[in-house]
């Protein structure tokens, strides 16, 4: 009897497969392909004047805005704006840099790789003019960490040295001198480099040690590397256009520089020579750009002051404001970049906003109309 029921059991599961594996159906209708852009989630954000420069989650490196140098990276140049997030090339990425139209960006085997406008070797090209398409910028393999200026670059090595190339009209690549360098060229003999930021004519560091060093011209102007203070627990900086903020490990905020439009946030139009303190709450990372500054606190949520003209604060307006004001009311920011015009940030679940200018289709929503919110891209 047992066996009995064995065989029917295997009989009728026989019966079942069958009739599930021939199916007459029609064959799905396949998805439509993706609207450019859509769907993608974002680990990393920079952007330059007009346009703007991020890498996905997957580590692939994706590119929108104003194309004028081929600083989109996967097309000859055009002045016609790019309106959605395309990608350049299959390669994976770790970090990338913008300066005002080119962009400096190191690929997962530490190779470092450039575009964009070259009128002064900043990217390490004795060949002046536009690159349309991300080339090698020479041999080395263990490249950690890079910022790009106006017209000049900057790089450390896993070996802590630190090198610059192109325009040097005001010490910004700290070498004692003003010669301009097409070529990256070493900076000193420290070893123990481990961040760099880059601003109009100016460059700010951070060594292994949590010490802030600065050179170039900002509220004064320094021939080379030079500590700023005797603070060691620095553990982050940014560069904006003509003013600086660091945060310490302890999350505390500091911003230094030129502020007439308010954008240390302290309230006044005065300019700091040296960092001062922005009030006492504890920020998770913040951005410096031309006029504006952009951050986010501890708890999630997002604050912006200074210039605000085209609507790149994010609170709904085209105003200015001296002290910072809460953008919205959400709590789950990750990170922030702002630069000439427009903003860019992106939540902790990495979806990715734009707000500000979009004149060029920096804002990569489809569209040349500014956003005075941020709009999820």
């Amino acid at each position: 009897m047992k066996i009995l029921k064995n065989i029917i059991a295997i009989l009728i599961i026989s019966i079942f497969t069958i009739s599930c594996s021939h199916d007459d159906s029609p064959s799905p209708v396949p998805e439509p392909a993706p609207i450019a852009g859509s769907n993608q989630y974002y680990s990393m954000i920079t952007s330059g004047y007009y346009h703007s420069l991020a890498i996905k989650t997957d580590g692939t490196l994706w590119s929108w805005g104003n194309n004028s140098a081929g600083q989109l990276g996967y097309t000859t140049a055009t002045t016609n704006g790019v309106k959605y997030p395309n990608q350049i090339g299959t390669s994976t990425w770790t970090t990338i840099a913008t300066g005002g139209s080119f962009n400096l960006a190191i690929k997962t085997d530490g190779t470092l790789w450039g575009w964009g406008i070259n009128d002064f070797g900043n990217l390490n090209d004795v060949t002046i003019g536009p690159k349309t398409l991300p080339f090698q910028m020479g041999t080395a393999t263990n490249w950690k960490s890079i910022a790009a200026g106006l017209s000049h670059t900057l790089a450390v090595k896993t070996d802590g040295t630190l090198w610059a190339c192109g325009l040097n009209n005001n010490y910004q690549l700290g070498d004692g001198t003003l010669t301009t360098r097409k070529i990256l060229t070493q900076i000193g003999t420290a070893t123990n480099w481990k961040e760099v930021a880059a601003g109009n004519t100016f460059s700010i560091a951070i060594k292994t040690d949590g010490t802030l060093w600065k050179w170039g011209a900002l509220q004064g102007s320094t021939m080379s590397p030079t500590q700023i203070g005797t603070a060691t627990n620095w553990k982050y900086i940014s560069a904006g256009d003509n003013q600086a903020l660091a945060i310490k490990t302890d999350n505390t905020l500091w911003v230094w520089g030129n502020n007439s439009g308010g954008q240390l946030g302290d309230g006044t139009t005065n300019p700091r020579v040296d960092p001062i303190q922005l009030g006492t709450a504890t920020w998770k990372t913040a951005s410096s750009g031309k006029g504006t500054t952009l951050a986010v606190k501890s708890d999630g949520t997002l604050w912006s002051w200074g210039n605000g003209t085209y609507g790149q604060l994010g609170d709904g307006t085209n105003a200015n404001n001296m002290t910072p004001h809460q953008v919205g009311t959400g709590t789950s920011w990750n990170t922030v970049y702002t630069t000439l015009q427009h903003s860019l940030g992106t939540k902790t679940d990495n979806t990715l906003y734009g707000w500000g200018n979009n004149t060029n289709s920096q804002l990569g929503d489809g569209t040349t109309q500014p956003s005075y919110n941020p709009k999820r891209i």
